[in-house]
Order: structure tokens, then sequence, then C-alpha cells
């Protein structure tokens, strides 16, 4: 199990790219001021709407664990700052 820390800026060029993830490791959003974290689906981040998103928390660090639903889909997180 591993763990993929990125930190969590405006115009992150780690958070742009696309990262391999498998069942059991952990994704961990780390930040300074004012940020947050939304699981979005491809549509609404496309279209920066985070309407019917899920708010996974505002306080620094947030971290979310890959699980056997996330197999075979493209996991999306966005920021509403």
């Amino acid at each position: 199990r591993n763990t993929l820390n990125i930190a969590w800026t405006l115009n992150c060029e780690l958070c742009l790219s696309i990262h391999p993830v498998y069942v059991g490791d952990t994704v961990t959003f780390e930040w300074t001021g004012f940020h947050n974290v939304h699981t979005l689906d491809a549509g609404k981040y496309e279209n920066c709407s985070f309407a019917g998103g899920t708010n996974l928390g505002g306080s620094s660090p947030v971290s979310v664990v890959i699980t056997e639903s996330d197999v075979g889909n493209t996991l999306y997180f966005g920021c509403t700052v």
C-alpha cells in the first residue's frame, strides 16, 4: 500500500496529472491557508461545477483510501477556492 501526497495549491502541476493508484493506496491532500477537497464526476469536473459533489474536508490534511468500488474509474478532485 502506498501513499500519494499532493501539495494542494492553486495551479498545482502535480494536481493536473494522472496518477495510477491501487486498492488500499491512500491519496493525501495537504495545504496551508484556505482550501478544501471535493470529489466530482467527470462532467462536473470538466464544467467546474461542485453541485452534487462530496466535500471531503476543509482542514489539511484530507486523505482518501482507494477501495474496490474505485477500480476501473477515474477519480476527480477539486477545490472551491
